[in-house]
Formats: C-alpha cells, sequence, structure tokens
C-alpha cells in the first residue's frame, strides 16, 4: 500500500466555515503526530461574501482571521518542530463579484498553498445543496455548469495553485448514482485540465467523500483524463474538518493516483511545487 505521509488540505476552528467541528488547530497536529504526517496543510476557508445565511437560514463570517491565523501556525511550527510540520494554506471560495476582495483580504501573507474553489453557484445556478434545487437537472448539466464557473473564475482569478474537489456536487446529487464521471462532461473536463496544464497549476484528490460514499473527488477516471492529457501536479488531502478526519483515506487515494498513471504527487513549499514518488 503507498503511504501518504502529507496531509494537503484540512481545516481548524481557524476556518469560521460552519462545516468545521471547531476543532482546535494543536489538537489537529496532534492528531498528525499520532498517524506519523510529515506535513499538515492548514487551508482555512476565506469565503468571502458566501450567501450562507440565504442556503441555510445561518448568518456566520465565513473569513478566518489571517494575522491570528498565522501567528499560531507560527508557533505550532516551534511547539512540533522534528515532528510534524503545520503549512501555512488557504483554500479560496471563488464566487462572482468576490475576486478583488479575496486578493485583498490574504494580500501580504507568505503562504506555502493556495487553493481554489468553488462552493456555491450564487448568482449563476440554484443551491445544488439541497434537492428540490435538482428538479430539471441532471449529473451532466450540473457539472457542466460547476466547471464552466470554476474555470471561468479560476481563469480570472489567477493566483493558486490547486483546484479542489472538481466533483463537489456529487456529495449533494440526489440520484442513487451519485457520483460523477468523465463522459458527463468531456469537453468541461478538458476544458479545465487544459487551462491548469498551461498554466501550470494543478488538482486535487479530495478524499472526503470516500468513507460516506465510496467515491473520491474525482475518481478514477477523471483523474486518467487528466494524466493523459499531461497533468503532473497533483496533491492529496482529506478536507478533514475536524482531527478524526485528518489523514482519512489518503493511502488508498495515492493507490489510486497510481491506477491514473501518476508516479508522484504533490506538495507545495511557499507556493513551489515539490514531487514525491507514490
Amino acid at each position: 500500500m503507498t503511504r501518504i505521509t502529507n496531509d494537503c488540505h484540512v481545516h481548524s476552528n481557524y476556518s469560521e466555515h460552519p462545516s468545521v467541528d471547531k476543532t482546535s488547530p494543536w489538537l489537529n497536529m496532534e492528531k498528525a503526530v499520532e498517524l506519523g504526517l510529515e506535513r499538515l496543510y492548514f487551508s482555512e476557508h476565506v469565503d468571502m461574501d458566501y450567501p450562507y445565511q440565504e442556503e441555510t437560514n445561518v448568518e456566520y463570517d465565513p473569513c478566518v482571521n489571517m494575522q491570528a491565523y498565522y501567528e499560531n501556525l507560527k508557533k505550532m511550527e516551534e511547539a512540533y518542530r522534528g515532528k510534524v510540520r503545520p503549512m501555512f494554506g488557504v483554500e479560496l471560495g471563488l464566487m462572482e463579484g468576490n475576486l478583488d476582495k479575496i486578493r485583498e483580504y490574504i494580500k501580504g501573507y507568505e503562504l506555502d498553498q493556495v487553493l481554489a474553489s468553488i462552493h456555491t453557484l450564487h448568482g449563476v445556478g440554484p443551491n445544488f445543496h439541497k434537492a428540490p434545487a435538482w428538479e430539471g437537472w441532471t449529473k451532466s448539466t450540473v457539472q457542466q455548469l460547476y466547471l464552466e464557473t470554476m474555470i471561468r473564475l479560476s481563469k480570472e482569478y489567477g493566483d493558486f495553485d490547486c483546484v479542489t474537489h472538481i466533483t463537489y456536487y456529487s456529495r449533494n446529487c440526489p440520484f442513487e448514482e451519485k457520483e460523477f464521471y468523465y463522459n458527463e462532461a468531456p469537453d468541461h473536463y478538458d476544458a479545465l485540465f487544459k487551462m491548469l496544464i498551461e498554466s501550470g497549476k494543478g488538482m486535487e484528490i479530495n478524499t472526503s467523500a470516500y468513507r460516506k460514499f465510496g467515491f473520491f473527488l474525482p475518481g478514477l477516471e477523471i483523474l486518467k483524463r487528466y494524466r493523459e492529457m499531461g497533468g503532473e501536479i497533483l496533491t492529496i488531502g482529506s478536507d478533514g474538518h475536524g482531527k478524526d478526519k485528518i489523514g482519512l483515506d489518503l493511502d488508498l487515494a495515492g493507490e489510486m493516483a497510481k491506477e491514473a498513471g501518476f508516479t508522484y504527487y504533490t506538495i507545495f513549499e511557499s507556493r513551489k511545487p515539490r514531487f514525491i514518488k507514490l
């Protein structure tokens, strides 16, 4: 079994996102030591203008306190030196109209990794987090809209390292067969991969759906196509929202990456990729 010792996407209570269980980053670090991880990539949410109250009737501030987050990470870096390394990252929730706000919000911070995500199609389409919104839509049409939006917004934003969970709405799909496949949006996947490869960006295998649904985000078929087109930059992360989810199924994702034709996976340090043999 492939051993993956870097979890490239985790969250702590510095993310104000309501899906995070408010676990202290120090407890996350203790869990990483227990698991024998080498690096833990904190990827705290920066979701400017996210319409969470509109979508769930809950009001919250979706943006991490960057200065407090940075100062605490430096303390953890010293405390865990020689055990596990905390990495300074963000997960940017790209939306219509918020790109300049995001740029300003994280300006001046020397990050290790920047992830670009789409968490809502607000202003573009309905709220696919809820089953009624899928009426009249198919997996194919939802994913096409999602990928069109990801390509457009990530190209416009530009300053990121990897896109995350590119089959995000499969988790909310109300159909019996939830997993999204390449043949449901082939031109859109190819357009995304072409953009990533030509711009020196990458994508992630996100393991967060595996325990509940039995598939990764994305799955093998899509990953194979990314590799066939020349994709090389590939991170692997649990998207762990709480210490008990850190590190979950990373090794299985590494096996899938090998099956797709990858011989290395990627980590970032100071925004520069490093390739680690699978």
